[in-house]
């Protein structure tokens, strides 16, 4: 399991974890040593559209960027 689906499976399971990613990301992340791009996509991301995201669309956190799952979430819609 890679760093970006551990944090988004503690995300999903601990609702704490996920609003301090949603209010402070930098400072729920610290632990995790992410590079400062992928903090960003963390920073970039709302708990709506978190809670809207399918699974596959939250392990495309890892590989894609922001602006394309937008877009994704957009099609979906």
């Amino acid at each position: 399991m890679s760093i970006i689906e551990t944090i988004l499976s503690r995300a999903m399971s601990d609702d704490t974890f996920a609003e301090q990613i949603f209010t402070d990301a930098e400072t729920a992340l610290a632990e995790y040593n992410l590079p400062a791009d992928e903090v960003v996509k963390f920073k970039g991301l709302s708990r709506v559209q978190f809670d809207a995201m399918t699974p596959d669309e939250r392990k495309s956190m890892s590989v894609g960027s922001m602006e394309t799952m937008k877009k994704a979430w957009k099609d979906a819609s």
